[in-house]
């Protein structure tokens, strides 16, 4: 077999400093070399002309047979050494001669070093060069020594501290800002500002405008003589939320093209379907209602049928007269339940309903007063069964008579309306009821309900709600949960058959599960975070991963502890285990953490409190390696390490693979044990014949058989990349191709990822069999002949507000305390330039154009023209005085005008809402004084609306808001435009996209050059670090460019939060290489310290890289597709990270690895301290 040698050639004598090289091997043995560190030492009574290698090689032809003695006389003669050359031998280190009378602890270590990985060895010798690991000392000695001397105490504190704490988050209740009712550990309810960027502009203005509007409905009812606190009319006006939409359409749209939609038989199964909401027991009290009646639904139904009749089956010439009635161009009202088409054809092949509850709900102000509260309310009582008697939770409500069952006994299920519509068309979810019904399997998916008609003709139906949709959210949500656990499972048993102790992967899998509730309990009562949602689920994923590799590098590290004779205690091979695994996983977790603290910087307050609480969860799981892992790894040895393989604890009834491991218990093991009454009482206890007597305990631990993962990696794969001749320098052919290849690939997934942009389409959460998909939200908003209110965005352009104060705002309660309005003191509405100005702006919103895809028009108005205030109160005054002017003159008669205005508007049958916001007059210090004023009108602004579509037509308004600014007279400069959706819509929605790409440019602006630096200090060379961080950034385009080359997708919330996410997890097995390839101090060659990194690291590459694949192949179960999205990320990021870090990062390594010193952090402080005492002298 091939042996390295290793030849001190002696140089000639020089009367000069020896070079920093040559220190540093001297400065290795220093008992040959005492005065090494001395500068000024020079070699005395030495030999001129010839070097002394010569002499050396002299007397003999073999270089296997030259006698040492010249070389330890060169030592003993101090002589400086110029350089270190490795001579190849086919011998064994038998063969070499020691020079009589030598000592032979006295010969360099270079001299006696054997291969330690020659080829087709199975047994292992790796040493732990210049350390004395049975040598405890400093803190983490004294915490190994703990973990050594009281193993089950320190489990046990663990076992409290940990109970203790989940014991509070389980138990405490909840902050009712996050959920009404609760334990701590509970995801808060959801609002309507969770991921709004509620600290930007657009977010204030929104704000703004929804209190002015409350406001002005305040102020509206006191200038009419009412009191300042008076309310909206209950159930006065329709509910945005709690309404519901119904689709009609035929099934095969191909063939019935050209087939009217409404037929008797379609026309009566319309108004059954109807009939489950308005018969609904509850319906009465929550309708919609006008003069105490409730007021007819909006639907295609009330065409063909009296309000209240039966569905009765009517004659096809009536149905085709009212048909005919529906499609008349004279009734644009009517416009809205027939297709785009259906004035050219003549007929309507689908149709829809718009149904809806009223609002607000008695005991509320205005539908904006607790809209969560009273969203909640609506779905808990009229859309989700109800059980009587009504819980407490709605009687503390603000909600008046909350009495729903009166006649009724207590436990009475009282069906709602999603369970009657499943009922209905046979939509069945698993488990079918219960209360976890539909939690594995919703019945939304794969869902088509609908109703034959005849043999040939099938009416499809379909119908959506926003208070549905966040039901079927939380339920899909739940449900995906479970697969959480089925990924623990998958990740045990893999930790099981890596340690082959089910012990080990029980105590470290508890290990692992638990720091989420004790990291959870930092965030909670520490961090003062109360804000959890269904994104922090994720953590588990990721601490399965980290945790995972984490216990891999302690196992492993522990197995090969044992092939050290120089360690000779089992107190020495913890704290040689303890260490490693200690640096090793600081590296791996400090990169991750860094990571997600780039992600916690965002503004998107959901995807901070995920990234702080998965940080927590992390450095939790870190703490617990380094503290409790060492008592885990101590009762393991104790009780079960000799029994071997996957065995039943009582060793006397194992057989075959679960025998006992050979050579038996050692002496050293056996004292353990007699001192542990635990291990005496147990049923596998040891007797006295099973012990091997080893009186000396330097002789406990023997060289090990390299495991069957390792002699792949020593023997058949490291030989890929440093070649099958291991002489360095050597061509080596595979090596340079996985570079070239890689880079390549590398370099065109550069250009893939780069094309990554926001979504230009909306978001999809649910995946395409699941009935709220992408088609049903196209069908719900294009091609209709006129549309709903709800399909456009209203757009208001307001004046006299500067923003919002959120003083006292905390963006981890969103919706409570957003702030109040700051006015502009200097806005004054009175005069003749200002009244000029603002009838500019309503005549200019007049032939305002888009032109931009996102719009249903060219103009950006909807056809109907702007609510301008001030135009109508100059009508009324002119109609009231009898004249003709242009402008008020004077504040006093346009609030005079308003006033008159606002008490002739109450007195009809059907006020105009936008009166009562459109301007804001508000009792000051010196009277009634006009704070505000504003134009709504309603957009040709489809919505929802794409990222790139909302920029564009964002742009227009702004570029049109802009030169308002600066012809604006004094007094109206300030104007701004916002919309008045949901915060998940229109101008704030598109912030939030904005802000996920910011954050992730910036996630990668910080994550470089913190993990730069960490790698620099885990691998203590400046080479290796910048070939992982190489390695890195290939990583992470080939994850992205995956994304937008294989998968076609845009830069969304998944894929934002994913980009930073890959930086951490791709780091880990790189570094961990990187950190081998340093250990690897007894090899001088870059060939053998690659062939070191891969037999002893390999294995946990390949170990951490499984369990993570494993667990997020169980995402692609789930239902979301925000979780499958994250499922092809994570397998991306996993498959990509191991892959190049075995091939890519070994190969630039065996090509161009560092050697010996180049490179080294500590050759480079060291030489500015010589520079710095140079000049200091």
């Amino acid at each position: 077999s091939r042996l390295v040698l290793a030849h001190y050639r002696i140089a000639k004598i020089h009367p000069t400093e020896p070079s920093d090289e040559v220190r540093d091997i001297m400065s290795q043995n220093t008992r040959l070399y005492p005065n090494a560190d001395d500068s000024s030492s020079s070699p005395t009574g030495t030999k001129s002309g010839n070097s002394y290698d010569e002499e050396v090689m002299a007397g003999s032809d073999n270089p296997t047979d030259f006698d040492l003695s010249y070389a330890v006389k060169a030592s003993s003669e101090k002589l400086p050494v110029a350089e270190a050359t490795l001579l190849y031998a086919d011998t064994s280190p038998s063969d070499l001669k020691t020079p009589s009378g030598a000592d032979p602890d006295e010969i360099p270590q270079a001299f006696t070093m054997n291969e330690k990985f020659n080829s087709g060895s199975r047994r292992s010798s790796m040493t732990a060069e210049g350390e004395d690991w049975d040598n405890v000392h400093g803190i983490t000695g004294r915490l190994v020594r703990f973990a050594h001397d009281h193993y089950y105490l320190t489990f046990l504190i663990f076992l409290v501290f940990v109970i203790v704490t989940s014991a509070v988050i389980f138990i405490a209740p909840t902050d009712p800002r996050c959920a009404q009712s609760g334990p701590q550990f509970t995801v808060c309810k959801q609002s309507n500002h969770d991921w709004e960027v509620s600290y930007s502009m657009v977010s204030r203005y929104k704000d703004a405008v929804n209190q002015l509007m409350n406001r002005g409905a305040v102020n509206y009812n006191f200038l009419l003589g009412a009191s300042a606190i008076s309310k909206t009319k209950a159930l006065s006006q329709p509910s945005e939320d709690a309404a519901l939409t119904l689709l009609y359409y035929w099934k095969d749209a191909v063939v019935k093209q050209n087939v009217n939609i409404f037929t008797p038989t379609t026309v009566k199964d319309m108004c059954e379907i109807q009939r489950l909401f308005v018969s609904h027991p509850f319906y009465p009290k929550l309708c919609q209602r006008s003069n105490g009646n409730c007021v007819q639904p909006y639907s295609v139904v009330q065409q063909f049928y009296k309000a209240g009749g039966d569905c009765t089956l009517l004659t096809d010439s009536e149905v085709q007269q009212k048909a005919k009635d529906l499609l008349n161009p004279a009734n644009p009202l009517l416009g809205f339940f027939v297709s785009s088409e259906a004035g050219s054809k003549g007929f309507t092949n689908t149709t829809r309903a718009l149904l809806s509850l009223g609002a607000p709900l008695p005991g509320f102000k205005d539908a904006a007063e607790d809209k969560d509260v009273q969203q909640n309310i609506y779905q808990s009582v009229f859309f989700e069964d109800f059980t009587c008697p009504v819980p407490k939770w709605l009687k503390d409500t603000k909600f008046l008579n909350p009495d729903f069952c009166n006649g009724r006994k207590d436990g009475e299920v009282i069906k709602g309306l999603e369970s009657q519509l499943f009922e209905k068309f046979n939509m069945e979810g698993f488990p079918k009821s219960g209360q976890y019904k539909g939690a594995f399997r919703s019945p939304y998916l794969g869902a088509s309900p609908h109703e034959e008609i005849s043999s040939s003709e099938v009416m499809e139906v379909r119908w959506y709600s926003n208070i549905i949709q966040t039901m079927e959210f939380a339920r899909v949500v739940n449900g995906d949960l479970n697969f959480a656990i089925l990924s623990i499972s998958v990740v045990y048993l893999y930790i099981a058959y890596h340690t082959k102790s089910f012990f080990l992967a029980s105590m470290f899998m508890f290990q692992i599960i638990i720091s989420l509730p004790v990291g959870y309990f930092v965030y909670y009562n520490i961090g003062q975070i109360h804000f959890y949602s269904q994104v922090n689920i994720l953590a588990i994923y990721l601490a399965l991963g980290i945790g995972a590799d984490s216990v891999f590098v302690l196992y492993d590290c522990w197995q090969q502890s044992e092939t050290d004779p120089s360690i000779k205690t089992t107190l020495g091979r913890l704290n040689y285990s303890h260490n490693r695994t200690m640096i090793a996983c600081f590296n791996t977790t400090s990169s991750t953490v860094m990571s997600f603290v780039a992600t916690a910087i965002t503004p998107v307050m959901p995807i901070e409190c995920f990234a702080i609480f998965a940080s927590l969860v992390l450095i939790m799981n870190y703490i617990f390696m380094v503290t409790v892992a060492p008592a885990i790894i101590m009762i393991y040895y104790v009780h079960f390490e000799d029994l071997g393989g996957f065995c039943c604890y009582c060793s006397r009834s194992c057989t075959g693979r679960c025998g006992p491991k050979e050579p038996g218990v050692t002496t050293h093991l056996s004292k353990l044990r007699e001192k542990d009454a635990l291990y005496r009482c147990s049923c596998y206890a040891k007797v006295e014949s099973d012990t091997v007597e080893n009186g000396n305990p330097s002789e406990a631990f023997n060289e090990r058989e390299l495991r069957a993962a390792e002699r792949f990696f020593s023997d058949h794969f490291s030989k890929l990349i440093i070649g099958f001749d291991l002489q360095p320098g050597k061509y080596k052919p595979l090596a340079y191709f996985f570079l070239a290849a890689i880079t390549g690939y590398s370099i065109y997934m550069a250009t893939q990822a780069f094309q990554l942009t926001p979504p230009k389409a909306q978001e999809e959460w649910f995946p395409p069999n699941h009935m709220f998909n992408k088609e049903l939200m196209s069908r719900l908003a294009h091609n209709w002949k006129a549309g709903a209110n709800s399909d456009y965005m209203e757009i208001v352009v307001v004046f006299g507000v500067e923003t919002v104060d959120r003083s006292n705002f905390s963006a981890f309660y969103p919706a409570y305390n957003r702030g109040g309005v700051v006015f502009d003191k200097e806005f004054d509405f009175s005069s003749k330039d200002s009244q000029k100005f603002f009838l500019r702006v309503c005549k200019e919103i007049e032939t305002l154009k888009c032109g931009k895809g996102g719009c249903g028009s060219n103009m950006l108005r909807q056809g109907q023209s702007p609510y301008c205030v001030f135009q109508d109160m100059l009508k009324f005054y002119n109609n009231e005085t009898k004249s003709n002017v242009e402008y008020f003159p004077s504040k006093k008669e346009m609030i005079d005008t308003y006033t008159k205005m606002a008490q002739a508007n109450s007195d009809k049958n059907n006020p105009d809402k936008y009166l009562e916001y459109s301007m804001g007059i508000e009792q000051g210090t010196n009277g009634l004084e006009i704070k505000w004023a504003m134009i709504p009108f309603m957009s040709s602004i489809l919505s929802p609306l794409p990222n790139a579509e909302a920029h564009d037509i964002y742009s227009v308004l702004e570029k049109w808001i802009e030169g308002l600014r600066k012809d604006a007279p004094a007094g109206m400069k300030t104007v701004f435009q916002t919309d008045t959706q949901v915060a998940a819509l229109g101008w704030t929605w598109m912030k939030v996209e904005d802000a996920l790409v910011y954050n992730l440019l910036q996630g990668f602006a910080m994550c470089f050059p913190v993990v730069f630096v960490i790698l620099i200090f885990a691998t203590g060379n400046v080479i290796i670090s910048f070939y992982s961080i190489v390695t890195i950034a290939f990583i992470v385009v080939g994850v992205l460019g995956s994304a937008k080359g294989y998968a076609g997708w845009s830069l969304g919330v998944a894929e934002s939060i994913a980009g930073v996410i890959v930086i951490g997890f791709s780091v880990d097995y790189t570094v961990h290489l990187g950190h081998m390839y340093k250990e690897a101090r007894s090899c001088h060659t870059k060939e053998e310290k690659i062939r070191y990194a891969l037999t002893y690291m390999g294995t946990t590459v390949v170990g951490g890289g499984m369990t993570t694949l494993l667990a997020g192949l169980m995402l692609y179960l789930c239902t979301l597709t925000f979780f499958t999205k994250m499922a092809s990320l994570l397998v991306w990021t996993i498959l990509y990270s191991t892959f190049y870090s075995l091939f890519f990062f070994t190969s630039l390594c065996a090509v161009a690895g560092p050697v010996g010193s180049f490179g080294s952090i500590e050759v480079c402080t060291d030489f500015v301290k010589r520079k710095l005492r140079g000049r200091g002298s």
